[in-house]
Order: structure tokens, then C-alpha cells, then sequence
């Protein structure tokens, strides 16, 4: 379109109306007055080429106006597009840099050249080429100390380069001055210090606050006391970091003062991290605390929102327990059993004889109240076969069920009592979970990040040996006397015999208590070991996989079962057992293909954590027995990843 037409067409149109207008006037004046219309007609050509004159000027000027500011736009977008404070790179629609603008020579320093295929030759530099090797249309890239934000525009052909360098510091610093939360406490000064005299216990709590608040001062904490064994840590992220870098070696100072005083004390901490508000930070702080002590204790757990970060956790746990609770976990138990209609008793997927002892002995209880009960198990496995057919020669195999039995017998009223596990995913069956409301949880494991939701009672004592220790104390707490028949006194103690190793692992006082008390109860150690005894086959097949062990450097077996061979997860269990037992072994981990995917058995000396590496792996347990199911993945797959996580916690000085 021409400038001229930019002219506004309304004036236009009523010059011309008004032209005609005064034709047609002079032509009447023509009939009255020849003279007056001539003259008329004179002035009206005159004022027709004096508006001429006026319209072709105004045209002229306003061509030349719009020129100029054509030109002068033009300039300055040539202007603006070379020296914006963003690289700007154009591609042709072969993919050849066509342009770029004097940000990319001379801020960024790219040595690019017009012509050079961008795709092929740049793109990977700017990571604009994914894992799939297609191109993406944005990326982040590191230059000269400097960090850039890259957006491809593949309609128009052009590259943008941001730089996010002030950006991410800014981010940086807010992120490292954001406070920090974090609960301190003592675990078992007052256990361990209650044989001293007050001198004694002073000295000791003195010296091991020295070391704590010296600790504080080096790394910038404020730590303001709460209690005597309990203080408050304030610090930012960026100290923090510093203390995960150092992977919380005050663990390791505080345990190291039993050198010279001969009492063993360890420090748990709870903290909490992110960008909560401070009073949630608080409440997550305190969440941490309860999680590291629930795990045991010398630990620390670090809350990122939903994400905990443990640290520390070397040490078996020290016992901590006291008798008060369970016998107020006693009474409580007793009480939910009563307000119920039937119970149900769900030990973990493949039970061991904790598994079932335990449950074994949780029915009792529930029998002493007068209440219906049954044990869930679904498919039996080698390790409690012979049990189960000994309880069903002494006709006790009719409280044993099915899922199928339980799921269709259970009604709101029922009662779930989950024994030998806290996990939802490690349940006989996972729908008995959503069919009450009433559920108990009853676990000598270390607790991890899943726990069952919601439980009306839920008793986790990582000091404890074993369930069957738990349950033997629940037994002897009743307020009504619960006699316990031989059998079941007798499983409860194979539960305790089978998780202490013979009483040589993870054993305590209560340990010896709770085995002198089945004892007493009628215990039989003849029918325990028949019971317990190997078969000739399995006592082969578990010797075949000790025999192809492969020992690493620093005394660390790793076996695996033949492929497509699957022995259940006890021999796999037994054979991690029998290689721990060997001289130079300080861990085992034995692996075999299941359903599901791979099953790894882990056991140690108690210098190796096996319940750190095997939380790498989506498992758990304990210092020295722990175990993990991988899903999903084959033998090969699952002996990389164990060898990875081996090879991480050995650089972090954990093997």
C-alpha cells in the first residue's frame, strides 16, 4: 500500500461532497446571474488547485515522515539486536548460522562462524541434544564461569543465550542463609551413667559437652539447651552442607570417649532443612529425632520435606528400652483385643520362625481375653514348613488362614496385628491394611521412611533381639496370667534363637530374660532344634551357593544363586549366615532371582553396616542382619547396583 493511502479517507470524502455540492450551486446561479456564476466558478477552480497543492504537499511530507521513521526503526532494531544484553544467534532453514549478534563474539566469546552447520557442530556444546539424541528446545550450559540458559526457537530459526549466572547466585545465597533447625539429644546418658557416682556422671556429661559445643563453635551452630540430654541447634544450609560433607564425624568423636571412660555414649540429632516456615521446621526437626532414635540411635536423619537423609547409624543399637512401656504397651494391647470382634495376625511375606513364633505368640494373647484369632500365611516356605506341619499334627494348623479367608472374614470391628515388620509393601497381603482401621504394629527393625499409616498402637524396638523377645515381654505383662502351651513357648524361643545367630548377635539382657521366662514356661530345646533342623536337600542347595562365593578386598562376600533357580529367601538368608560365620569374612550378601525381581540377603561382623546399604537399595533391618527386594530388575542388573553402593560407602569410610 502507498503512504498517500495513510492520508485519512473521511476528509477526503467531504472535500469531494463539497465540490459537487458547489457545482451544482454555480450551475443554478448560472440560470439567474451569468456574471456571478462565472466568477463563482473562477474561485472554486482556484480553491480546487490550491487543496491540490495542499494534498500533494501533505502526501509528500507524510511519505517522507514514515520513510524516515521506517529507516530509523529499522536501525534501531539492527542496533538493538547487536548489542542486546542476550546472545542472539540465527539459523537458516538448513540449519547453517546465518547471523549472530556481537553479545556472542564478545561477551560470550564463542568462535562462531556464519555458515558453520549450528545443529550438527554447536548444538551438543549448548546441551540442546537430549538422551535420545533429539534436539530440545531449552538447556543450561556452563561458560567461562558463567551460567546460560539457551532457548531454541525452531519455528523462527532463532537461539537465544540468557545469561542466569547473578540469578543462580542470588538463588545460592538465599538457599545457604536459609535457617536450619535442628534437636540434639544424648540417647542413653542416663542408662549408661546411672552406675556412677554424681562425680562421676558430672565429669562425664562435662566432658561430653565440651566436645559437642566445641563442635558447635567450629562450624558456626547456636545450640541453646533444652534439657539436660536434649539441646537445640540453629545454623544455615551453608554450614549444613559443610556437616554433610563431614558426614557428621561428632558421631564418631562422642563414641570414641568410651576409650577413656569406659561407658558408651552416642548423640542422635533430628534436623530439619528446606523452605518450610520455622515452626514447621520445628515440628520436622522433632520427626527427625524420633526416626533416628526409632533406627537405633548415633544417627542422624535430615528432613527435606517428605526426603530423609540419614547419617551415621554405625553402631548396633544400645538397649533403651525400658519395662515401663512394655507394659503399658501390654496394657493397651489387651485393650484393643477386647474392643474387637476377631483378630488377625499378618507376619511379613515368606515369615521366618520370628515371624510366625511371634505370631504364634500373639495369638495367646489374643486367646487369653476370650477373642477369636488366626495367623495369615500364604504360601509356605522352607524355613517354617516343618512348623507348620508340627502345629498341624498338634492340631493347631485350624488358626492358621489364608489372605483369601482373612479379606473376605474381616469387618471394621476386626483387629490387624502386623508382627515382625513395619512396612505396608512387607504384608502378608496389602488389602488387609484397608479393611480396618484397628491395626497394630509389632517390630524389632529398624524403622524406615515407610511405616504402616495410621496404626491405634505401634510398638518398634530396634534394640530388641527379636519380635518373639517383643512379644514374650507383651506375654508376661498381661494383667491376667497367659499360659503359654510348650509349642508355643518353644516357637517363640526358636524366634529368638534363629535372629540372635544362637544367641551370639544383637543380644541383650532382655534377651536373656525373655529366653529364661519361655523356659520356665516349658520350652523345649529337643523339639526347637528338630524343628529348626535342615533338610538334606536344602543343607545342599545352601552349600552350592557358599561354594561360588566371590570374596572381595576387605572381607566382603558376595554369592549369587543359579539363575532361574529359586530357593526361597531363607536359604538365601541361612547361606549369608554361614559365610559371615567364616574367618575373613566381615560381610555377606547373597542374591537370587524371584518373582518380582531379585531378593539380596545381607549379614555382618558388626563393623559393616548391611542396614545403611541395604536402604541404598529400597530395603532395611539392622546393623548385622538386613535385606532388600529389588523389582523389576535381573541377577546382573542387581549385583551392579550392590557393587555400586558398596563402592559409594566405601568412599564415604563406611566399609
Amino acid at each position: 500500500m502507498k503512504v498517500s493511502a495513510i492520508y485519512n479517507r473521511g476528509p477526503r470524502f467531504f472535500a469531494y461532497y463539497s465540490m459537487i455540492l458547489s457545482i451544482i450551486v454555480i450551475a443554478i446561479l448560472y440560470f439567474y446571474n451569468e456574471l456571478v456564476s462565472a466568477i463563482a466558478l473562477c474561485v472554486w477552480l482556484g480553491l480546487v488547485l490550491y487543496f491540490k497543492r495542499v494534498e500533494f504537499r501533505y502526501t509528500e511530507d507524510m511519505e517522507e515522515f514514515v520513510l524516515t521513521m521506517a529507516r530509523r526503526i529499522k536501525r534501531s532494531e539492527n542496533h538493538a539486536m547487536a548489542f542486546l544484553p542476550i546472545g542472539v544467534v540465527v539459523v537458516d532453514g538448513d540449519g547453517d548460522i546465518a547471523w549472530f549478534n556481537n553479545y556472542v563474539t564478545e561477551i560470550m566469546d564463542l568462535p562462531l562462524r556464519v555458515g558453520e552447520k549450528f545443529l550438527s557442530q554447536w548444538a551438543e556444546t549448548f546441551h540442546l541434544i537430549n538422551k535420545a539424541g533429539a534436539i530440545q528446545e531449552s538447556a543450561q550450559f556452563s561458560l567461562s564461569e558463567h551460567v546460560y540458559r539457551v532457548q531454541y526457537v525452531k519455528e523462527e530459526g532463532i537461539v537465544y543465550f540468557i545469561d542466569q549466572t547473578s540469578y543462580i547466585e542470588i538463588e545460592s545465597k538465599l538457599r545457604k542463609s536459609n535457617v536450619v533447625i535442628g534437636l540434639l539429644q544424648l540417647d542413653n546418658f542416663h542408662e549408661m551413667s546411672k552406675d556412677l557416682n554424681e562425680h562421676d556422671a558430672s565429669l562425664l556429661l562435662a566432658e561430653v559437652m565440651t566436645l559437642i559445643f566445641e563442635w558447635a563453635h567450629k562450624y558456626k551452630i547456636l545450640i541453646k539447651r533444652l534439657q539436660q540430654e536434649s539441646y537445640m541447634l540453629i545454623l544455615d544450609t551453608e554450614k549444613l552442607e559443610a556437616l554433610e560433607n563431614d558426614r557428621f564425624s561428632i558421631l564418631d568423636q562422642v563414641k570414641r570417649l568410651e576409650e577413656r571412660t569406659d561407658v558408651m555414649i552416642t548423640v542422635s540429632m533430628g534436623i530439619a532443612a528446606g523452605l518450610a516456615d520455622t515452626v514447621s521446621k520445628g515440628q520436622q526437626a522433632q520427626e527427625g529425632l524420633d526416626l533416628a532414635l526409632a533406627r537405633g540411635g548415633d544417627q542422624v536423619a535430615i528432613k527435606r520435606g517428605d526426603k530423609v537423609t540419614y547419617y551415621g547409624g554405625r553402631s548396633d543399637a544400645v538397649e533403651k528400652r525400658t519395662k515401663v512401656r512394655a507394659r503399658v504397651t501390654a496394657h493397651s494391647l489387651r485393650e484393643l483385643i477386647i474392643a474387637c470382634d476377631t483378630v488377625y495376625i499378618a507376619p511379613h511375606i515368606d515369615p521366618d520362625p520370628d515371624a510366625l513364633g511371634s505370631a504364634m505368640g500373639a495369638l495367646s494373647i489374643v486367646q487369653s481375653v476370650g477373642k477369636t484369632g488366626y495367623i495369615v500365611i500364604d504360601k509356605p516356605n522352607p524355613s517354617i514348613r516343618k512348623i507348620l506341619r508340627y502345629l498341624e499334627e498338634h492340631g493347631m494348623g485350624k488358626y492358621i488362614v489364608t489372605p483369601e479367608v482373612a479379606i473376605s472374614g474381616m469387618r471394621k470391628k476386626s483387629l490387624l496385628i502386623c508382627v515382625d515388620h513395619h512396612k505396608p509393601s512387607l504384608t502378608m497381603d496389602k488389602r488387609l491394611l484397608t479393611l480396618t482401621s484397628n491395626i497394630v504394629v509389632i517390630d524389632h527393625h529398624r524403622r524406615g521412611e515407610e511405616v504402616i499409616d495410621k496404626p491405634s498402637l505401634l510398638y518398634v524396638e530396634p534394640y530388641a533381639s527379636s519380635t518373639c523377645e517383643l512379644i514374650t515381654e507383651l506375654v508376661e505383662y498381661q494383667y491376667k496370667k497367659v499360659r503359654l502351651s510348650q509349642i508355643v513357648a518353644t516357637l517363640l524361643m526358636a524366634g529368638i534363637v534363629v535372629d540372635t545367630k544362637n544367641f551370639a548377635f544383637h543380644t541383650g539382657a532382655r534377651t536373656f530374660e525373655a529366653a529364661s521366662y519361655l523356659r520356665r514356661e516349658g520350652a523345649d530345646n529337643l523339639i526347637m532344634s528338630r524343628l529348626l533342623a535342615d533338610d538334606f536337600d536344602l543343607f545342599v542347595e545352601r552349600s552350592e551357593i557358599v561354594r561360588k562365593a566371590e570374596v572381595l578386598p576387605g572381607g566382603i562376600a558376595i554369592a549369587k544363586a543359579k539363575k532361574n533357580e529359586k530357593y526361597g529367601t531363607v536359604i538365601i538368608a541361612q547361606a549369608a549366615n554361614t559365610l559371615i560365620s567364616l574367618e575373613g569374612i566381615r560381610a555377606s550378601f547373597v542374591l537370587q532371582e524371584v518373582d518380582y525381581g531379585v531378593a539380596i540377603s545381607a549379614r555382618s561382623q558388626g563393623d559393616v553396616n548391611v542396614q545403611l546399604i541395604m536402604e541404598q537399595l529400597g530395603g532395611g533391618g539392622h546393623l548385622t542382619t538386613a535385606a532388600a527386594q529389588l523389582r523389576d530388575v535381573n541377577l546382573e542388573e542387581a549385583e551392579r547396583m550392590l557393587h555400586e553402593v558398596l563402592s559409594k560407602v566405601k568412599t564415604e569410610g563406611g566399609l
